[in-house]
């Protein structure tokens, strides 16, 4: 995958730090390749379950994330066009 450009980068920081700041603060770029991992998911095709699963795992590292949090990052990552097609 493409390396995120940094309005991008500063983009997705922005949106997952609206849904949690521990998402985010104190480190900014394992939160960003944490989405970028959630865009590889997406656009492997893996099913939605599995993608979840997945984010709330890796974003599970640095803040609690359950289901519904996870639900709200995929959904976040998705609709925020920062995945590439």
């Amino acid at each position: 995958m493409d390396p995120v450009a940094p309005v991008e980068r500063t983009y997705l920081a922005a949106l997952l730090h609206q849904i949690d700041p521990a998402l985010v603060v104190g480190h900014a770029n394992r939160a960003i390749d944490n989405g970028r991992n959630v865009c590889e998911d997406l656009a492997q095709g893996k099913d939605h379950a599995t993608v979840v699963k997945n984010a709330a795992s890796r974003f599970g590292a640095d803040a609690s994330v359950d289901q519904a949090k996870a639900e709200k990052i995929v959904a976040t990552i998705e609709a925020s066009g920062i995945c590439k097609p």
